[in-house]
């Protein structure tokens, strides 16, 4: 989702979802491009066990990061 379109946007449901759970980490192009912080928020989030959402939601990309409403037009 940080480069605007889910993994595996162009294969059906449930293959995306076997790939998502079998494939490795998934790589993002151009990372430099993201913040600090949101590469950092990015990893937590594959860590093994995946943290949960309390916790996750704890991270200082949220105290940074804008309003939902900035993501209506």
């Amino acid at each position: 989702m940080a480069i605007g379109e889910p993994p595996y946007l162009n294969q059906n449901s449930l293959k995306a979802l076997y790939l998502s759970a079998t494939n490795e980490t998934p790589t993002i192009a151009n990372p430099e491009n993201l913040s600090s912080t949101f590469r950092d928020y990015l990893a937590r989030t594959f860590l093994a066990p995946t943290p949960d959402a309390t916790q996750l939601l704890q991270h200082p990309f949220f105290s940074i990061a804008d309003s939902l409403r900035s993501l209506c037009r």
